[in-house]
């Protein structure tokens, strides 16, 4: 089955489930035999009509739900759709980054490329999670994404921490936020 015909399956399923609806016909989609583009899935979404903020946070939890997805272009799909959302997916992202454990991984990779909309709630994640693979994966966003106002907070859990979890893991994070911001050591 093409990936854009799953994808279009799986839109209908949930946005049928999520609004209880009827199921309506397909949107169309461009018909290529290559591989749906990111774009190509966002105006598969953007046909659905969802407008409003709880619609767009369905779909926000829809494409978190494809990744866990055997299909890997699918997961691929949903996460460069994700990224492409920004800003609007950072608190799902944010939500599904503490809840599952199987997922963090990826979730911690999509913060990273949605870059400066996520630092501030990855900064809050940081700071007020109990859960150390939780921890390690802002951290890891963090020093991915370069921001320079992660320093201090990452500096301030080294301290307050003093884990050798995170030793490397906040090491690595900071070199990164210093050579990107020209921060030199205090």
């Amino acid at each position: 089955m093409k990936l854009k015909q799953k994808l279009e399956r799986l839109i209908e399923k949930v946005i049928n489930r999520l609004f209880k609806r009827a199921p309506a016909p397909a949107p169309e989609v461009p018909d290529r035999e290559s591989e749906l583009s990111d774009s190509d899935i966002l105006s598969v979404l953007r046909k659905f009509n969802v407008a409003d903020e709880e619609g767009q946070q369905a779909i926000v939890r829809f494409l978190i739900s494809v990744l866990e997805e055997d299909d890997p272009e699918l997961r691929e799909s949903a996460s460069r759709a994700l990224i492409s959302i920004s800003e609007p997916a950072v608190p799902e992202l944010i939500r599904a980054l503490k809840e599952n454990e199987l997922l963090r991984r990826d979730i911690a990779i999509i913060l990273a490329g949605i870059g400066e909309p996520a630092v501030e709630a990855l900064i809050e994640l940081l700071n007020s999670s109990e859960d150390e693979m939780t921890k390690w994966a802002a951290i890891w966003a963090l020093g991915e994404i370069g921001d320079g106002r992660a320093y201090e907070p990452l500096m301030e859990l080294l301290a307050r921490e003093g884990s050798l979890f995170f030793l490397r893991t906040v090491q690595e994070a900071v070199e990164k936020i210093m050579e990107k911001n020209e921060i030199e050591y205090k």
